[in-house]
This record gives structure tokens, sequence and C-alpha cells, in this order.
């Protein structure tokens, strides 16, 4: 399986928040999020990057395979109760420690599309919408159809972020 998803900048979340209630979006749960992002630092892992998130006083682990682009992934994730121990063998496996990345999360389900309406620390609001895949689907082609619904939105394509949290907030350090 694969995740495939489309991010967007939001400049009026209550009118989002609006659009989602009209079109009958369903309300899953609001969460916190701490990541704490590594990133390959060698030739073999250089299309990949690994987080350890803090959710509701659980550790889980997830390692990213980037495909065509940063939001289009092969994704592993398992629970750990050795948080420590997660970071040291991943540092031993050739990751660096990145970043630090916090934000919450409201969650939202529709149809086979997950929608999380996220507050970043440092970086503001924004929207991902996800849909998980088998590999064989044509990621780009599941790119349109997300693309379709943030239209729904009102949302364009000129507020689509190609880059994850960890890049936008670099970004903004630079």
């Amino acid at each position: 399986m694969k995740e495939v998803e489309v991010k967007a900048k939001i400049n009026n979340v209550d009118s989002i928040r609006k659009n989602l209630n009209k079109i009958g979006v369903e309300f899953f749960k609001k969460t916190t999020q701490s990541d704490e992002v590594y990133i390959g630092n060698k030739t073999n892992l250089s299309k990949m990057s690994a987080r350890i998130r803090l959710e509701n006083n659980i550790y889980t682990l997830t390692v990213k395979e980037k495909l065509s682009n940063i939001l289009d992934n092969n994704e592993y994730e398992f629970v750990t109760t050795k948080p420590k121990d997660t970071a040291k063998l991943l540092i031993a496996l050739g990751f660096k420690r990145l970043i630090k990345v916090k934000k919450v999360r409201t969650l939202y389900k529709y149809k086979k599309l997950s929608i999380c309406l996220d507050q970043v620390a440092g970086l503001g609001n924004y929207i991902e919408v996800e849909k998980i895949v088998n590999e064989s689907v044509d990621s780009q082609v599941v790119q349109k159809e997300i693309c379709k619904f943030l239209e729904k939105l009102g949302l364009t394509k000129n507020d689509q972020v190609i880059a994850a949290y960890f890049e936008l907030i670099l970004r903004k350090k630079i």
C-alpha cells in the first residue's frame, strides 16, 4: 500500500470547515502530534525519511520511501515502546535527526479520503487530503482526484504545497 496526498495552505480555516460540513465530511478526532523527523543521509537512503511521532502517549515510527514526489510514498509504520532506542537505531542505520514538528490536527473522513486540518507550529494552517491505494495505482490520477475534492472546498492549484512540513519549516529558517 502507498499513501498519496495533496497539501494546501489555508488562509481561512472557518471557510474550509463550512465547506467540509456542506459536502457531508465526517469529523473523526482532534489530536496533538509531535514528530522528530529524520532523513536518510547516505546514497541508499536519499529517498527515505522517518519520523518518531508522539500522539496520545503512544510513539509510532513511520518510514517513508519517496516515489514520484514528497507527497507520494510507500509508508511503513508501527508502534514503538522504546522511542530513544528507536532513534538510536535510525541513526545507526544511516538516518540523521533533522527537526521537530509540532501540530494540532483535526481529522475528518470522506468516502476513502482522510482529511487533516493542521495548525503547524511556526507555519500556520494547512489541509492534507490523503488516500491509501495499492502500489500499482497511478499516483498522479489519485492526486488529480484529490485536487478536484480541494476545489469543492474553494482551494485552487495555487494554494497547493508540494513539500513536507519539515521542509517548509527549514525553508522558513533560511
